[in-house]
C-alpha cells in the first residue's frame, strides 16, 4: 500500500507474479480498496482507535479478510510466521506511511521474500479519508533497524569498559558513530583503538568527568559542531562503588555519600541537561533513545551501601519522570532503565579473576536491552544464570509489600523475617 493518497492502488494492480512457493495460495486483488464505500457503519470496533470491517471471504481457507483501520501509533501487530511472506518492508522510512513492519531473524532470497521468525507491524501514521495525517509519526517498538541504525549517532558514558564498552561496540557493529565518555583516560584511549573510525563510521572520545557539570557544557557544544543532526541514543551509564574512609562507618563518612552521588545520580542528570535538546530539536524525525544504567539494589535496597542503593533509586526516579515528561510531546524518544543482574565487569573484575558461572557477560545484557527496547519496555530487568527474571520479579513485589503490609524496611534480610521471606517469595507469591 503506498503512502500518499496521489498514489493509491490502481485497478491495473495485478497479483504477485514472481515464481510460486509452496504452500502459499495466489494472491487476490481488490482493485481501488481505498476508494469504497467509508460508511461508519461498516466499521466494527476493535480496541480504542481501531477498527476492523470485512472486505471478503476466503472460501478457500475460510476466513474473512478485513480492512483495519488504526488512528494511533505503536504496535499493531507482533505474529509468528511458519512460511514465507512478501518482503514489505520496502516503505520509506523517513516519509509518513500507513505501516511499517520489521523482520527479525530473517533471510531474503532472490524473489523477495522473506522467511521471518516474528514479522512486527507498527503504526507509523494512518491517513484519513481526506489524505491527512491524523497521528504524528511515532513508534513504541524501537528495534535494531529504527534506532540502532547505520549513521545514526550514539554517544555513551562510562564507555572505556563493562556494558558501556559492549554498548559501543554494539553500536560499531551497525554503523553508528560514537562519542565515547569516561574517566579512565587509558582504558578509553583502548576503547577507542578497538572502534577507530571509518569512512562511515566517525569514532570521537572525551576524557570526562560525569560529575562536572562544566565538562558536560563544553562537551555539548564539541556535539554541536561534530554531530549538527543530534544524539540518536544516549546511554547514561558511567557509575562508581564508594569505600567509606578508612576507620568510619558509612555514616560517619558524608564524602562517600557525596561522591557517590555526583557520580551515580547527578552524572546523569548532567549529561540529560547537556544533551536532551540535540535530541529533541535533532533536523531529523527518526525515532531516538535514552537509557539510563541503573541497578537492583535501587529497587529492592539490601542492605550494606546506602550510598549506591540511593543513587540508583535516584536513577530510577529520574528516568521514570523523563519518560513521562517526553511522552506526549516527542514521542519519537523513548526512554529506557536498564537494570543489569550479576553481569562480570570492572566493578566485579577485582573479586574475580575470570567470569564466574553464575555471571553474565556485558555482551549478554547489550543484546537483552536490544530485544527489551525492542518490545518498548521501560524497566528491562536483566535476569543472569543464577536469578531468573521470575524470581526478581517477586523479589520486588517482596520489598514493596513492606509498605503495602506494614513490614519493618529490608525485611527480606532482617533475621526475625528472613525465613519468611524466603518461603513466601519462593512458594507463595504468584504473578
Amino acid at each position: 500500500m503506498s503512502s500518499t493518497q496521489d498514489e493509491r492502488p490502481k485497478a491495473t494492480a495485478v497479483p504477485y507474479q514472481g515464481k510460486p512457493l509452496p504452500n502459499v495460495p495466489n494472491d487476490l486483488v481488490i482493485p481501488n480498496v481505498l476508494s469504497l464505500d467509508f460508511d461508519e457503519r461498516l466499521w466494527v470496533s476493535q480496541a480504542p482507535d481501531i477498527w476492523f470491517r470485512p472486505l471478503v471471504f476466503s472460501v478457500s481457507q475460510g476466513y474473512f479478510v478485513n480492512l483495519l483501520r488504526v488512528r494511533k501509533s505503536g504496535i499493531l501487530s507482533r505474529h509468528r510466521h511458519t512460511g514465507p511472506v512478501h518482503n514489505v518492508n520496502k516503505v520509506p522510512v523517513d516519509g509518513p506511511c500507513v505501516l511499517r513492519t520489521s523482520f527479525e531473524d530473517c533471510g531474503l532470497n532472490e524473489d523477495n521474500f522473506a522467511h521471518p521468525l516474528f514479522l512486527s507491524m507498527i503504526t507509523v501514521g494512518m491517513w484519513d479519508r481526506f489524505g491527512e495525517l491524523t497521528s504524528r509519526a511515532r513508534s513504541f517498538r524501537l528495534d535494531s533497524f529504527l534506532v540502532f541504525r547505520k549513521g545514526a549517532t550514539a554517544l555513551i558514558s562510562g564507555a572505556a569498559s563493562g556494558i558501556g564498552l559492549a554498548t559501543a561496540h554494539f553500536c560499531y557493529s551497525r554503523g553508528m558513530n560514537l562519542v565515547l565518555l569516561d574517566v579512565h583516560e587509558h582504558s578509553l584511549l583502548e576503547a577507542t583503538s578497538q572502534l577507530p573510525s571509518t569512512s562511515e563510521i566517525r569514532t570521537s572520545m572525551f576524557h570526562l568527568d560525569v560529575a562536572d557539570a562544566k565538562a558536560w557544557k563544553v562537551l555539548q557544544q564539541g556535539i554541536s559542531t561534530m554531530h549538527p543532526s543530534g544524539i540518536d541514543f544516549l546511554m547514561l551509564n558511567a557509575g562508581c562503588s564508594v569505600e567509606p574512609e578508612a576507620g568510619k562507618t558509612v555514616w560517619q563518612d558524608p564524602e562517600y555519600f557525596s561522591r557517590t552521588l555526583a557520580v551515580n545520580t547527578l552524572g546523569y542528570t548532567n549529561g540529560i541537561a547537556a544533551l536532551l535538546d540535540t535530541m529533541r530539536n535533532g533536523t531529523e524525525s527518526k525515532p531516538r533513545a535514552i537509557v539510563l544504567t541503573g541497578s537492583k539494589q535501587g529497587i529492592t535496597n539490601p542492605p550494606g551501601n546506602p550510598a549506591y542503593n540511593a543513587s540508583k533509586a535516584a536513577v530510577k526516579s529520574i528516568a521514570e519522570q523523563l519518560s513521562y515528561h517526553l511522552h506526549s510531546d516527542h514521542p519519537e524518544i523513548s526512554v529506557h532503565l536498564l537494570v543489569p543482574g550479576w553481569t562480570y565487569t570492572g566493578f566485579s573484575a577485582g573479586r574475580f579473576p575470570s567470569k564466574p558461572d553464575g555471571a553474565w557477560a556485558p555482551e549478554q545484557v547489550v543484546e537483552y536491552m536490544n530485544r527489551k527496547m525492542a518490545d518498548g519496555v521501560f524497566y528491562i530487568i536483566c535476569p543472569d544464570n543464577e536469578v531468573t527474571e521470575v524470581l526478581d520479579r517477586k523479589r520486588i513485589v517482596w520489598s514493596a509489600g513492606d509498605i503495602v503490609y506494614e513490614r519493618p524496611p529490608l525485611s527480606r534480610w532482617r533475621p526475625d523475617w528472613k525465613d519468611t521471606a524466603a518461603a513466601e517469595i519462593k512458594d507463595k507469591i504468584t504473578l
